[in-house]
């Protein structure tokens, strides 16, 4: 891929497809750069045409990355990045991030990778362990129907 000259020992701006102004880049760095120092990922941005070579070196690592021939959007992450973007926070993310690709605003979706990232890590870590209303409503099932057999037995 070829470099905006954009680098940084734990940031890399990527703009292979040639869709990134200098301001833009320099502006994605800065906002991957506050990101970076905050969490202390490493953060790839990378705008692309057709296939992503796609880096899993860093064990602590967040990837946005848009693909311009294609119109589609890719966010990874991994290590301690992977414990605060769990699949929900990572769908919600990309879906705000493909809005501004129908305007072909690259800058934009990766912008809004970054911000979704930063929120997500302002939120906290997952935890593994998180209800749902759905759980919630086969518990109260459960006891519901197990009310129901002991009541049945008692009157026998």
């Amino acid at each position: 891929m070829k470099e905006t000259g954009q680098q940084n020992e734990k940031v890399t701006i990527l703009d292979e497809a040639g869709a990134l102004m200098e301001e833009e880049a320099d502006w994605l760095e800065s906002i991957a750069t506050e990101l970076s120092e905050k969490s202390g990922w490493n953060i790839s941005v990378i705008a692309y045409k057709g296939i992503l070579s796609y880096n899993d070196e860093y064990k602590n690592g967040l990837y946005c990355a848009v693909d311009i021939e294609n119109k589609s959007v890719f966010l990874d992450a991994n290590g301690e990045a992977s414990e605060y973007l769990d699949n929900k926070r990572t769908e919600a993310i990309l879906e705000e991030a493909k809005k501004p690709i129908k305007e072909q605003d690259y800058t934009q979706s990766l912008y809004l990778m970054l911000l979704g990232a930063d929120k997500a890590y302002d939120s906290g870590k997952i935890t593994h362990w998180q209800q749902s209303p759905l759980l919630f409503a086969a518990a109260a099932f459960c006891i519901f129907c197990g009310g129901i057999w002991w009541w049945r037995k008692k009157k026998k």
